[in-house]
């Protein structure tokens, strides 16, 4: 393992030696290792940040204090790290409970280095590809927020609309603007919201629109009070990647107070022209008549006056309307500029009259522009719209919207008559869209996360672009027809179950989240989770609408079941590591037979039969957990008993000696089993040696009992007993200095005492 890329492992082992010899084993693997011996210490090291930990193993067993399980709980609570459980226990309700707790992995003890390694870098990759997936999920939320504060919060109105001219979506610009509420308008035609004068208008230029890609129009609306709404409409046509139609995006504007006011100007300019054929009129009866010479001086007077008025309101409303009067000849000279264009631009019309139009315009948009304008030279009348870079006094260029009409012909124009606006603000809006929706698809072609729309009472979904790539799915053959992908994509296992969740959305207004297979055009099955935001209801209260996530998951489901595998793999291991350690137990059992039968010497023979009795322990207890089930639990009862039988028969003293044995049945877990055994072992060897020296029989009495979770051993015989004044006699040599270490281990109490003969008690809790 490379020095740079070296992992932090903070091992949390109560046994010294076992403790000792997994961190040199891991540091020669690469590993830097910092051992600790209880769940109390290693939850501090976490909290207080003492050292930095890549990586926990924990064993479960640990001692007095909170056991493994509890402490990875405690740690998991303060801070995300991975945890792999490293026991003896191989029990399943065990590894279930640690599987509760985090599933980074278990590992038996004594399973080896090469399993022990591979268990880390599998849980270190599993760990770095969660945070890598919490990290798109962040970002994928940011975007999908970013997203709908710009969509809610624009300050023009937005809407989209389908094929049919239906409404998809609109804003709250949109809605206060009209007055309506969301689900009055979703759904429904947009003609249906014009002035009935415009509706067949709609019909003919809608098509118009989606065959030429993008529209300026300008027509009036109804507010839902009756109203009428004149709007500016600006709209582009949003393409699938196959170039298909998807929906409209349209911007509008309220332009009523605009209208008004060229209304109000339209009918002064009308009233100019009518005094102008009544001055003419003056002058004709003038020539015609002198003697009513002084009446029309008077008319041409009251004419003049009125067309001096007329002039000073027009200069007036011009002045204050939002949108710039222009007229510019053929060859792009300005003619004309209204007052205006100080108040919105800066410049004054003196600066502007007389010189080139397009010294003002941003020199990348020239060709285009210069290529519109030639365009609209070459008919009279024709009329046309665009939009391109204005450059004002001070400097700053601000997008603009000109509409234009050649009025060349026109004997009073004699010019390109137009008028124009700042667009600034909505450029950026569109701008700041388009790319939140660029951003939005990426985030989620990273998280593998596909979002849909379900539209219920058609029973359609439409789907982003990630979903096709989830279900594997062309999308121009793609109809959208619910019925036809549950049938089509959906594992026939798993149908019910999206069926089931889809009933519960139409028949109880909850969406329900579910885990089900998919099938690929070609043949591959993917597992994906999906799960729904909030459901839209119509006026009626019935489900409208409802929208959602769909989450390819089927790399992390490949992962848990390769982690069960890889535990029933470990369960059978270990299966066969029991029997070859019982089979080697009883080669140790017979090498001490024999040496006992070829040994001579009364200490040896006597130092060799507690080492059969101590290795016959374990062989009968190893008998028990083959010949069972369960791996983990032995029969309490039926060890003792076989045990004890054993014992008795290896002592030269087994016939004067009568065993009595009340003995309940329970049942117990492997390793308390065989350190009761063992303390078995050695009470009644030492009963067989000292209890009845100089008789020539005696009794022994060994109980077990277990009540709720307390067992209670007790040994008694009815010999010598022991001499308690004094310090070096038989009592305390080291068979009793074993008992009393073990007895602490299982967190029990222990006693002797003389009770016509010698008593034993332990006490512990399972």
């Amino acid at each position: 393992m490379n020095s740079e890329a070296k992992k932090n492992i903070l091992l949390v082992e109560d046994e010294a030696v076992i403790a000792i010899t997994e961190k040199m084993q891991l540091e020669k693997k690469g590993y830097i290792v910092h051992p600790t011996s209880t769940g109390e210490k290693a939850v501090q090291t976490i909290i207080d940040n003492i050292i930095p930990v890549d990586l926990i193993l924990m064993d479960i067993d640990l001692g007095s204090g909170i056991d493994g399980t509890e402490a990875a709980a405690q740690i998991l609570n303060h801070k995300d790290i991975p945890v792999v459980f490293l026991s003896s226990h191989s029990e399943p309700e065990v590894v279930e409970k640690t599987e509760k707790i985090t599933s980074y992995g278990y590992v038996v003890k004594n399973s080896g280095i090469v399993v022990l390694d591979a268990s880390i870098k599998m849980a270190i990759k599993l760990f770095d590809e969660k945070k890598e997936h919490k990290l798109k999920e962040v970002a994928l939320q940011k975007s999908e927020q970013r997203f709908y504060e710009l969509f809610e919060k624009a300050p023009l109105g937005y809407q989209s609309l389908d094929s049919d001219g239906k409404f998809l979506a609109v804003n709250e610009a949109w809605l206060g603007t009209l007055g309506y509420k969301l689900e009055e308008v979703v759904g429904k035609w947009f003609g249906d919201f014009l002035a009935p004068e415009y509706v067949q208008t709609f019909k003919e230029r809608f098509p118009l629109f989606k065959a030429q890609g993008q529209i300026h129009s300008e027509f009036y609306m109804l507010h839902k009070n009756g109203n009428r709404v004149y709007i500016a409409f600006d709209g582009r046509i949003g393409y699938n990647p196959d170039g298909s139609f998807q929906k409209t995006h349209c911007i509008l504007r309220d332009d009523t107070e605009r209208k008004r006011t060229e209304e109000a100007l339209k009918a002064k300019n009308e009233e100019f022209e009518s005094t102008n054929e009544e001055l003419t009129a003056a002058m004709e009866e003038m020539e015609a008549a002198n003697e009513e010479l002084i009446a029309a001086n008077n008319s041409v007077q009251q004419a003049d006056e009125s067309l001096r008025k007329s002039e000073a309101i027009k200069n007036k409303m011009v002045s204050n309307i939002g949108d710039v009067i222009v007229i510019i000849d053929e060859n792009g000279i300005n003619k004309y500029k209204s007052p205006n264009i100080t108040k919105l631009f800066g410049w004054t019309p003196e600066e502007l009259v007389g010189e080139n139009t397009w010294y003002n315009i941003h020199p990348d948009d020239l060709e285009a522009g210069q290529s519109f304008f030639s365009t609209i030279l070459t008919e009279p009348d024709a009329v046309g719209t665009t939009e391109m870079r204005y450059k004002r006094k001070d400097g700053d260029y601000v997008w603009i919207e000109i509409s234009v009409i050649n009025l060349l012909q026109d004997k009073d124009i004699q010019g390109i008559l137009g008028n124009y606006h700042d667009i600034t603000e909505r450029k950026q809006a569109e701008d700041a869209l388009e790319r939140t929706i660029y951003e939005l698809k990426k985030s989620q072609e990273v998280a593998k996360v596909g979002n849909w729309v379900w539209y219920i009472s058609q029973n359609r979904v439409e789907w982003s672009d990630e979903m096709y790539r989830i279900f594997g799915i062309d999308k121009k053959q793609f109809t959208g027809d619910l019925s036809q992908v549950i049938s089509n994509c959906i594992h026939p296992d798993d149908q019910a179950e999206v069926l089931r969740s889809n009933t519960s959305v139409m028949e109880q207004n909850t969406p329900i989240p579910v885990e089900y297979r998919i099938i690929r055009p070609d043949g591959n099955v993917r597992t994906v989770w999906a799960e729904a935001g909030e459901l839209e209801l119509d006026k009626t209260g019935k489900p409208m609408l409802l929208r959602g996530i769909i989450h390819d998951i089927t790399e992390r489901k490949q992962a848990g079941e390769e982690i069960q595998k890889q535990l029933r793999e470990k369960e059978t291991l270990l299966r066969e590591i029991h029997h070859r350690v019982k089979n080697n137990i009883g080669n140790i059992e017979g090498f001490l037979i024999l040496q006992d039968e070829a040994t001579n010497n009364p200490e040896a023979k006597s130092a060799i039969k507690s080492a059969i009795v101590r290795v016959q322990s374990m062989r009968i207890l190893y008998d028990k957990l083959l010949l069972s089930k369960d791996l983990h639990e032995i029969s309490m009862k039926e060890y003792i008993e076989d045990l004890i039988d054993s014992l008795h028969d290896v002592f030269d003293k087994k016939d004067m000696i009568i065993i009595e044995k009340q003995i309940s049945n329970f049942s117990i877990l492997s390793k308390q089993a065989v350190t009761i055994g063992i303390i078995i072992n050695e009470l009644l060897t030492n009963v067989y040696k000292y209890a009845f020296k100089e008789r020539d029989k005696g009794v022994v009495s060994i109980s077990i009992k277990k009540s709720e979770n307390k067992v209670t051993l007790i040994i008694q015989d009815n010999g010598i007993g022991i001499d308690e004044g004094i310090p070096g006699s038989k009592s305390s040599g080291f068979g009793l200095t074993i008992v009393k270490m073990l007895v602490e281990q299982l967190n029990g109490t222990y006693s002797i005492v003389n009770e016509n003969g010698t008593k034993s008690v332990i006490q512990f809790e399972v």
